[in-house]
């Protein structure tokens, strides 16, 4: 009522001079007549003159004096927020337990009338590590933000009523963040996370704190750079193969070298073959995908970016000449003989991805025993068990072939 009051103001005003509201006319108010009387209410039980919305006396010690909504009196009612039960004339919160029995829940019902009453319902049911929100009636993940406001997460109350809360105590300790922005977030979010290119992660990476007692057991949720970002020397994650802290003409190799830009004009570098190649081209890439922009670097954030990928041109969409590259990797990971490394499907004992004089044979030694160039540089399980052998009569000499379309450097992998 309080606000629709106020709102009734505002209206007035806007529409010229501000009128009195009705409970200030003297003939049916007569408290009207005092300094501000315009906020005071009468009371017939004993004559007085009470403020407006004011709780208890001469209301319950619950209830607000409030003007009625038909005609100049006064009532005592709940406050916005709260409700009673129809037996007695205590208010209590809503969507709390209030005197419910235990598992439910006190919910607002309407009514005709100017009072606002309420009743004991059961919550409905939710998924397994979801929690239900009384106000919405929806269900919401456990120790996520859900319904909550900012720096908040949505856990199990003492009566068994979800609410929103922030600890550095109990199963909110791991969410909670010490910063700028004090509070407990959801983990693999951007969280309290203020730079580009950071998400809120347990534990992670723990800094070093002076003249502080933590304890073994703690668990401290902190900022990590966000995958193709690397965190730098100056505290700020940069994505990788962009200038990013570099000096111009450089690029960002890994979380502590810049290095200059190895690629010409119209060529993109590809990390893992350590070469760069002409945009438009096959390069590295399987039968029916060619040298590309990496499309997923946005910049006006991240800057340029010098890193290749393999895809499909519009064209070659439109046309029909794009491969289902999915289908194609499923096709050789499950065919004998056949190992995929990187993106493209080779059969043992061929050239392959391997340079002049070498072909791909199954790995016969443990990965840690071979050094690049011998072995292909792959984080696939499959790939991992092949490798770049001399072919019979070869022997390995140091040496390199530039192909028209592709150059070489010595740049290094880590």
């Amino acid at each position: 009522l309080a606000e629709s009051f106020f709102l009734w103001l505002v209206i007035r005003s806007i529409e010229g001079a501000i009128v009195p509201p009705p409970w200030a006319n003297p003939s049916s108010n007569p408290c009207a007549t005092e300094p501000r009387g315009w906020q005071l209410l009468y009371w017939p039980a004993d004559g007085k003159c009470y403020k407006i919305f004011q709780i208890g006396a001469p209301c319950p010690e619950t209830m607000e004096l409030s003007p009625t909504a038909k005609g100049p009196g006064a009532e005592c009612r709940c406050p916005p927020g709260t409700a009673q039960f129809a037996a007695e004339s205590k208010c209590w919160p809503i969507f709390t337990r209030a005197e419910c029995p235990a598992g439910e829940y006190f919910a607002p019902v309407e009514s005709n009338d100017s009072q606002r009453w309420g009743v004991c319902k059961k919550p409905e049911k939710c998924d397994r590590g979801k929690l239900f929100w009384p106000r919405d009636e929806k269900c919401y993940s456990k120790l996520t933000r859900g319904p909550c406001q900012r720096g908040q997460l949505l856990v199990d109350g003492m009566d068994g009523i979800a609410e929103c809360g922030c600890n550095t105590e109990g199963e909110l300790a791991a969410y909670y963040h010490r910063g700028v922005e004090d509070g407990c977030y959801e983990h693999y979010t951007t969280g309290p996370c203020l730079e580009e290119g950071e998400i809120f992660l347990p534990g992670g990476h723990h800094y070093v704190v002076t003249n502080a007692n933590i304890t073994s057991d703690e668990i401290h949720a902190t900022c990590t750079c966000k995958p193709g970002h690397v965190l730098y020397s100056d505290g700020h994650c940069y994505r990788k193969y962009t200038r990013g802290p570099c000096e111009p003409g450089s690029m960002l190799m890994n979380s502590t070298a810049c290095v200059q830009v190895p690629c010409k004009r119209s060529r993109l570098y590809f990390p893992r073959e350590r070469t760069c190649y002409r945009i438009g081209t096959r390069g590295p890439c399987s039968s029916g995908q060619v040298v590309l922009y990496d499309h997923s670097v946005r910049p006006s954030v991240d800057g340029v970016s010098y890193n290749g990928v393999c895809g499909c041109t519009m064209l070659m969409k439109l046309s029909g000449k794009c491969r289902d590259l999915d289908l194609d990797l499923d096709k050789c990971e499950n065919t004998p003989g056949m190992f995929l490394v990187g993106s493209t499907c080779y059969k043992l004992y061929t050239q392959g991805p391997c340079g002049l004089g070498e072909w791909l044979v199954a790995k016969r030694r443990p990965r840690e025993a071979v050094s690049w160039p011998e072995s292909w540089v792959e984080t696939g399980d499959r790939a991992s068990k092949v490798a770049c052998e001399c072919r019979p009569g070869y022997s390995r000499v140091n040496s390199s072939v530039v192909d028209s379309d592709v150059e070489t450097n010595l740049l290094s992998a880590n």
